[in-house]
């Protein structure tokens, strides 16, 4: 299994990756990338974004 850094975390290329980019019927553009492991269950997350909204401590731990 391979790992690799985006935006500073760590994300592995196991299972299946997401990636929804733009997000844009938002103020601003959102960025979200999901790892998924084979019984596609959430294994790494991350966010980006150009404005700071919360999303981030809204969804930790979830």
């Amino acid at each position: 299994m391979g790992v690799y850094e985006t935006q500073g975390f760590k994300m592995d290329n196991s299972g299946k990756r997401v990636v929804v980019d733009p997000i844009c019927r938002i103020e601003g553009h959102l960025r979200v990338e999901v790892n998924l492991d084979k019984d596609n269950v959430i294994r790494n997350a991350v966010s980006t974004g150009t404005m700071w909204r919360g999303l981030e401590v809204i969804l930790k731990g979830r």
